[in-house]
């Protein structure tokens, strides 16, 4: 299954998520962030300034 991350937003995937893929699209002039822990936790940013940058704090205290 594929998690759709949308424009000013970000998603975090869980081990245990169903979802095993995440996916954004029209990035464009946009930032898109992606990466894992290596231990099946990972995560996707459509950064859309200033808005989804709030949610870096978030992203890092779950990669930990």
């Amino acid at each position: 299954m594929v998690a759709k991350v949308r424009q000013r937003a970000f998603k975090i995937l869980l081990p245990t998520d169903k979802e095993r893929e995440l996916f954004t699209e029209n990035v464009g002039p946009c930032t898109g962030v992606g990466g894992t822990d290596g231990n099946g936790t990972g995560f996707l940013c459509h950064f859309d300034w200033p808005c989804s940058t709030r949610g870096v704090r978030e992203i890092a205290s779950v990669l930990e």
